[in-house]
């Protein structure tokens, strides 16, 4: 009995390595570097309308795009004073969909950054929050 269950195990392990190890081999190797991929920082102009606050916000942004295209950063928001991380990720098309979270709301990000001459990301985005549009947000990052 337990030299059948201990067999059973073995096969059953061999198994579940072999799948994991096909996983994570195939879906690592089939990855296209991103070309927005780096380190960039700048500023943004942020034309909102949130009750309770200036419609035209500045600030500046830091954001380093990994090589699949995922995005990690931060936001500083001169005009309120406050500090917000952002998330997200850039398609190869410049697709932007992302979230910027300050400490009482989380806004969602979307729209199309182009890579311009000086390797600066600019573009308009959407700002919104619960499904709300509540205006745009341009940006002018630069490669650090």
């Amino acid at each position: 009995m337990f030299r059948s269950v201990s067999v059973w195990k073995v096969c059953v392990s061999a198994v579940v390595l072999g799948l994991t190890a096909g996983c994570g081999a195939g879906s690592g190797n089939n990855a296209s570097p991103s070309p927005f991929e780096g380190s960039y920082s700048g500023s943004f102009t942020r034309n909102v309308t949130i009750t309770g606050e200036p419609a035209s916000q500045q600030g500046t942004e830091s954001i380093t795009v990994a090589q699949g295209g995922s995005i990690t950063g931060t936001v500083t928001n001169a005009t309120l004073g406050n500090s917000a991380t952002i998330t997200g990720t850039i398609a190869a098309s410049g697709q932007l969909s992302g979230s910027v979270a300050y400490p009482l709301a989380t806004y969602v990000l979307s729209g199309t950054l182009t890579k311009a001459a000086g390797n600066q990301l600019n573009g308009p985005l959407q700002v919104s929050l619960n499904g709300t549009n509540l205006g745009t947000e341009t940006v002018t990052l630069t490669k650090q």
